[in-house]
């Protein structure tokens, strides 16, 4: 029965990481994140300006922080449902699960990033 809450928690996890991707990809970085660009960076039009290299790497920070924040809410589902199921009885053995868990979605997340933009940016 362990076996089965394991690949349960991991298909969460996955189903979890799509979906976010997708979120930040097509909706986020779309409309979301310019919003929080400084006025200093656009002209007077609402236009940005044409040096890109600041905006870019500000839309760059602003996903790592929402990253950051998704990986945060996998976190805390991923301690809920190990508490509620009753998974790991050991304290030890849950803490270095969720640490695996973030570290694998940190990993993905920031690839996927760096993918993301240098393929927007570098015109690949």
């Amino acid at each position: 029965m362990k076996g089965m809450k394991y690949i349960l928690v991991g298909v969460i996890n996955a189903v979890w990481l799509w979906f976010t991707i997708d979120f930040l990809k097509y909706f986020l970085y779309v409309y979301i994140n310019s919003m929080f660009i400084p006025s200093s960076y656009r002209w007077e039009s609402g236009k940005v300006r044409d040096c890109l290299s600041m905006w870019a790497i500000q839309q760059f920070i602003i996903t790592n922080i929402e990253i950051l924040l998704f990986i945060l809410l996998a976190y805390l589902f991923n301690r809920w449902f190990l508490r509620k199921s009753k998974l790991l009885e050991e304290e030890v053995k849950s803490k270095r699960l969720l640490r695996g868990i973030a570290a694998i979605s940190f990993v993905i997340y920031f690839a996927f990033n760096y993918m993301h933009f240098y393929g927007i940016f570098m015109n690949i």
